[in-house]
């Protein structure tokens, strides 16, 4: 492990920041530093991932040195019960990122907060809370260089290197991404979820289009995606009614996105 300075008079994220070529998960190592009292925007980074973290319990697994791997420490002042808020704002800034990095408006969010270039994902998220902490720990992967996907996911995930036919500099995009973070972040402090649902909601992939959801009993739904409230539940337009849900698996168009109360 390394330590990286990265200071601007403007952006604070990513300062201070721990960088490792190799370590089991950036959301481990976050955590610890958090206890340990990390500020508001300190990253953990990696290169590799043996044991990364994705939603739902689930691996994320991407090869050496080709995508971008990290965890940011937050501390927001907010009741638990609006830290969908967060993931929010995060889905916001990543896309605002991407989309100027790869200069693209084939750029959108995939409820909670995957994001999709041209309908294939490149970026998930995952938000933790620290236990004996007031702080959240924000995961973000991103598919920067990487050319080859497993069969299963081939039709399903892209990388910014394969939409733009050019290789991008990570580091330069997590300055991006960090950036659009803090400046979102500091919004949403400020004055609110309003605008920043107003932007979630333009970048909605699949926004007035038949979803079927299957409930954590089994049972499956149909309806309209009419949406996500302001606190990021979404909102399905069904024969009695708008239905707000906050568990279960939502499909689209063959594309699959998981609902989850505990919002990671």
């Amino acid at each position: 492990m390394y330590l990286v300075f990265k200071k601007s008079m403007s952006v604070s994220f990513g300062t201070p920041r721990q960088h490792y070529p190799v370590c089991a998960s950036t959301n481990t190592l976050a955590g610890d530093w958090a206890r340990q009292g990390a500020p508001e925007g300190a990253v953990v980074s990696a290169d590799y991932q043996s044991a990364g973290k994705g939603r739902l319990g689930r691996i994320w697994e991407a090869p050496m040195a080709e995508n971008l791997l990290f965890s940011v420490v937050l501390r927001p002042p907010l009741l638990q019960e609006h830290y969908g808020q967060v993931v929010m704002a995060a889905a916001v800034a990543v896309s605002e990122a991407l989309a100027e990095a790869i200069q693209s408006e084939q750029v959108q969010i995939k409820w909670p907060n995957d994001i999709l270039v041209a309908g294939q994902k490149v970026c998930g998220m995952l938000l933790e809370t620290v236990s004996g902490t007031d702080a959240l720990l924000l995961g973000i992967g991103v598919n920067v260089n990487q050319q080859l996907f497993p069969d299963e996911l081939r039709h399903k995930a892209t990388s910014l290197a394969r939409f733009t036919k050019t290789t991008l500099d990570r580091e330069v995009l997590m300055a991006k991404v960090l950036a659009k973070l803090e400046a979102n972040l500091n919004h949403l402090y400020q004055c609110g979820i309003a605008a920043i649902r107003h932007t979630y909601l333009h970048h909605l992939a699949g926004l007035g289009e038949h979803i079927c959801l299957q409930l954590p009993n089994d049972e499956t739904n149909q309806g309209f995606l009419a949406g996500v409230n302001e606190q990021g539940h979404l909102m399905v337009m069904e024969k009695g009614g708008i239905r707000t849900y906050v568990a279960g698996e939502v499909s689209l168009a063959g594309f699959y996105a998981h609902l989850d109360k505990d919002h990671d």
